[in-house]
């Protein structure tokens, strides 16, 4: 009983989600095959920032090709359309920064173990 219950309730909320999200990464944005929408700027981090601070951290990458190919794919179409790139900042300057906070919040760390 409980087993044919937890079934019926997966098949008819999660199995539509996960195939509605399964077919947005189809298109080549979010918003549609040729524009960016409000998905896709909000996911923008993934796109960008996050490759920045796993290198500034030091840690193994989250997102892979292998685990996760079609968010990578559309993380790198998204950081290639010509109008993000005017808008993203440069990789080195959020290098810089994200190497920044890290010294200041070391520094502090250290000031409060001492």
């Amino acid at each position: 009983m409980v087993s044919s219950l937890a079934e019926t309730l997966w098949s008819a909320n999660f199995v539509p989600v996960s195939e509605e999200l399964a077919s947005a990464f189809l298109k080549r944005f979010f918003g549609g095959d040729d524009s960016i929408g409000l998905v896709d700027i909000a996911a923008s981090n993934v796109a960008h920032w996050l490759g920045v601070m796993e290198e500034v951290g030091g840690v193994t990458p989250l997102l892979t090709d292998e685990e996760y190919p079609a968010l990578c794919q559309w993380a790198k179409r998204y950081a290639g359309d010509e109008t993000v790139k005017q808008c993203l900042p440069k990789r080195d300057e959020l290098f810089a920064m994200y190497s920044g906070f890290k010294e200041m919040f070391q520094a502090m760390a250290t000031s409060q173990n001492q």
